[in-house]
């Protein structure tokens, strides 16, 4: 499976970055990238070939300072500005804290349940996520009435539920058949 050219971008970057980078310079770049995303026409203006180049960077430079970029972000833009895809930008900058927490086993879970989990309960199921999948675990805790009872917990690439919504779906794709 070939793997995006944004994403190799990214990789490149933290391989080189990697003493540098922090937790809080990749939340700084997701919010930088959700910034582009939801500004597209900065991204448009990116691809004009009209506009001048020099234009293009110092603004990326000082979306960079906005958002407390520092000088590898900088050169970032230069090595996508010399390689003709500055518009990849926001995709790669949305890449680096994905890869970064996947580098340092870090797992970011959104966890459901029907109730509100009493702190016990949330450092029981926490211990058990990082048994099983050996890292550290990041949980994000919110009510779902829809699961009924139980609990719901879901990253990237894991998911764990132990609910009646998810016995109900089991019975009902069973008598399906």
């Amino acid at each position: 499976m070939a793997i995006a050219l944004e994403k190799r971008y990214a990789q490149a970057f933290l391989n080189v970055f990697a003493s540098v980078v922090t937790p809080q310079m990749l939340e700084s770049a997701t919010a930088l990238c959700t910034y582009l995303k939801e500004h597209r026409r900065i991204v448009f203006m990116l691809k004009l070939s009209v506009l001048d180049t020099r234009i293009k960077i110092q603004g990326l430079h000082e979306l960079c300072e906005k958002f407390g970029l520092g000088k590898p972000f900088q050169r970032l833009i230069a090595l996508l500005q010399e390689d003709h895809r500055l518009p990849l930008l926001p995709d790669v900058l949305c890449h680096l804290e994905e890869i970064y927490r996947e580098r340092e086993k870090i797992y970011a879970f959104m966890v459901d349940s029907s109730i509100e989990l009493a702190q016990e309960k949330r450092k029981s199921l926490e211990k058990s996520l990082a048994e099983q999948l050996a890292g550290t675990m990041l949980c994000t805790y919110r009510i779902d009435p829809r699961l009924i009872a139980g609990i719901r917990a879901q990253s990237t690439t894991y998911l764990w539920e132990d609910s009646i919504a998810k016995q109900l779906r089991t019975m009902q794709l069973a008598l399906s058949r």
